[in-house]
């Protein structure tokens, strides 16, 4: 290789490292797992409420690496920003040593990695992005050196243990060679086959016999709390592909070298390539099955890593034809940065907020007080809004309870930075085993990840006194067995059961849907939304005849003041006196000025708007009925911002419901709607009517529900 190239790569690489040590961060998710770990090195177990076996992190073996710093130093925030750069550089001397590719294809890599925003931020965030992307790049190189099967298999338990989904990347390449294996050798490669399946899928398949005997259950509880929502597939598939258009707007280059990747594994002639890019494929439809994620690009950091190992084996012209591609490469990775690579300043940067789509920029989001850049010599680790929140948890527990008990999400440094004995409730359940096993309460608008629960009547009372006091019988069926798996002893026989009956879907019958489905909507009748309209008219009409007498006694004053000025020798028209000089020469009762008196005054005989009915938002609102009806319509008074779907139920139980979009002008008040009611409702009768929002913005309003005649 010539001078000038050696010397672009050293600069280059200089660069790479100088990007993930200036954009070195810490987020809240990645205190989530801090909190286990501290447990877990003080000797507390791998726990996140004090005695209650949860496991809260999808990462273990990340979990374990965090754990073996934490034990040399017992500090969160360096220890674990050291341990992720150390990881992040160990992804290059990998891909660089083991796969050596050219040197021009070897700087488009670096540049590449350097100037994605996904790869660069998740290469700390706390999260387990640096060592996936680690066990991802040495199963590429073992794959293009055509490694046995069995080093294959370990280096994909491996990363399995680290993050499960990260098997959709092994199993195409593992399946394929397996069947080439069986194909050629027939028989004589059972035993290969056999080792490379429990031998080399040993540490996986470890973690989850551990899973299932200590936490009673083979994934993590952040999954069903993440997974199990209650919300229609094809919104997740919808919001999967704004997570893709996203990373798009704001992150490139990435998505191209993906895509791009594929293109070249296609016209390869190694198998490797065509393994590697069908998980890669797999694993795009994976994050678009799932709704993407909350983080913007976090997901595509893995992608990213594999299809720049598929590049390494394209080799590009001479020098002057691979400017071109240098050039894109430099255009697309720029247009993701504001301010510019290495121009950080992330004490004075602006903070993130969450985008129309749920999505953000979740660096940014907490950069300022969370980034290593952002943080003074004095600073002992984030100093987010939500550490003091945690930090004020404190006190002893109430007479007569036997935990400290709070409610709180967004339980990162909340957590971490709480007494180790509080236990806190999560509605986003991330660390809930019961209110996991719950939908999630409806919203118009959701967040990939953030689905919040709603907390059952005497939830947290049962909680803190180790006693079942919930309203609902069955749940308090469903809370005794799962206290059982999380609290009691790991080889009873009725613990051993309860795992078995409660394994898969087992808990749904303990789980009446609608009830936490739409958890706390209020409930009315047709009368008791007349009264509340004509109490509120009542209270908006003495509230406008209070402020005409208060507008006529401030007219008065006024007059009156202006009066006196005028005797002062200030003789200009009202409308063209100076307050301040009116102020000077005779000082007006605090908050009230003479032309202010008149403005105010002028106002009070418009007319108001209609006063508003009862307030719901996304969860919906039940208009119950004294006995089942039949009526063939109905009117409803409705905010005139959204459209509804309206369920029609009998006895609690689904019968029928149509949705109905009234396309009124949006004037932000009531507007009559008339809603046809379906054939199948009219025929079994119904005694409620479920309303619920589809679009607009909370809060929505009803008035009057009239129904066409009294049938019964």
């Amino acid at each position: 290789m010539s001078y000038p190239p050696q010397l672009a790569l050293v600069l280059v690489r200089l660069f790479v490292v100088m990007m993930f040590v200036v954009h070195a961060w810490v987020g809240d998710d990645a205190f989530i797992t801090l909190r286990s770990v501290d447990h877990f090195v003080e000797g507390r177990g791998l726990v996140w409420n004090l005695g209650e076996r949860v496991q809260v992190f999808t990462h273990p073996l990340w979990m374990f690496l965090l754990a073996g710093g934490y034990l040399l130093t017992h500090e969160p925030f360096y220890t674990t920003l050291f341990i992720s750069l150390a990881v992040s550089v160990g992804v290059l001397v990998v891909l660089e040593r083991g796969l050596k590719p050219e040197p021009r294809t070897l700087l488009i890599i670096y540049l590449s990695l350097g100037l994605s925003r996904c790869f660069v931020d998740y290469s700390t965030s706390g999260l387990e992005n640096p060592l996936t992307h680690l066990v991802l790049a040495l199963f590429a190189v073992l794959l293009y050196r055509k490694a046995p099967l069995f080093q294959l298999s370990l280096v994909a338990a491996l990363a399995m243990v680290n993050r499960m989904d990260s098997a959709l990347f092994f199993v195409p390449a593992l399946a394929g060679i397996s069947y080439v294996g069986l194909r050629e050798e027939g028989k004589a490669f059972l035993p290969t086959f056999l080792k490379a399946a429990l031998l080399g899928g040993a540490p996986f398949l470890a973690w989850e016999f551990f899973s299932l005997i200590y936490y009673g259950s083979l994934v993590p509880n952040t999954a069903l709390a993440k997974l199990n929502h209650g919300y229609p597939s094809w919104q997740v598939w919808r919001q999967g592909g704004l997570y893709f258009l996203d990373s798009l707007i704001h992150d490139p280059l990435t998505l191209v070298m993906i895509f791009g990747s594929l293109a070249v594994a296609h016209k390869s002639k190694e198998r490797a390539s065509k393994y590697l890019a069908v998980g890669v494929g797999l694993y795009l439809l994976y994050i678009v099955r799932i709704g993407g994620g909350f983080m913007s690009g976090r997901f595509f950091s893995a992608p990213l890593l594999v299809s720049l190992a598929i590049i390494s084996r394209t080799k590009l012209g001479g020098w002057r034809g691979s400017y071109p591609v240098f050039a894109l490469t430099l255009i697309l990775g720029l247009v993701g940065y504001n301010p510019p690579p290495l121009f950080n300043s992330d004490r004075n940067i602006e903070k993130a907020k969450i985008g129309r789509w749920g999505i953000a920029d979740e660096r940014r989001f907490y950069a300022p007080s969370s980034s290593l850049f952002a943080l003074g010599i004095e600073d002992d680790g984030p100093n987010y809004k939500w550490r003091r929140k945690g930090e004020g948890f404190n006190g002893e527990p109430r007479e007569g309870q036997l935990r400290r008990v709070y409610r709180a999400a967004n339980i990162g440094f909340r957590g971490y930075y709480a007494d180790k004995e509080v236990h806190l409730v999560d509605p986003l359940a991330l660390a809930d085993p019961i209110l996991a096993r719950l939908p999630a309460r409806r919203k118009v608008y959701w967040r990939t990840g953030h689905f919040a629960r709603w907390i059952p009547p005497g939830y947290t009372d049962s909680i803190r006194t180790g006693e079942v006091q919930l309203d609902d019988p069955k749940l308090g069926e469903l809370w005794t067995k799962v206290e059982l798996i999380t609290r009691g002893p790991l080889f009873a026989p009725e613990r051993l059961a309860a795992i078995w009956e409660l394994s898969g879907s087992g808990y749904n019958k303990y789980v009446t849907y609608d009830t936490y489905r739409y958890g706390g909507a209020p409930r009315t009748t047709p009368a008791a939304l007349r009264k509340n309209l004509e109490d509120k008219e009542k209270a908006a009409q003495a509230k406008r005849k209070a402020d005409k007498r208060k507008a006529a006694k401030k007219r008065k004053a006024a007059k009156k003041r202006l009066r006196k000025a005028r005797a002062l020798g200030l003789h200009a028209p009202p409308e063209t006196l100076d307050p301040k000089q009116v102020q000077r020469e005779l000082p007006d009762p605090p908050g009230e000025s003479p032309i202010e008196a008149e403005k105010d005054g002028a106002d009070t005989d418009e007319p108001e708007s209609k006063a508003r009915g009862i307030k719901f938002v996304g969860n919906g609102l039940y208009v119950d009925f004294d006995a089942p009806r039949t009526a063939s319509s109905f009117e409803v008074d409705l905010s005139d911002h959204g459209s509804y779907r309206f369920d029609f139920l009998l006895d609690g139980k689904l019968v029928a419901d149509t949705t109905q979009d009234p396309k009124l002008p949006k004037k932000k008040r009531l507007q009559s709607i008339k809603v046809k009611v379906p054939v199948d409702a009219q025929a079994s009768g119904y005694d409620s009517v479920r309303i619920l929002p589809l679009s607009g913005k909370r809060p929505y309003y009803c008035g009057e529900f009239q129904l066409e005649d009294a049938a019964h």
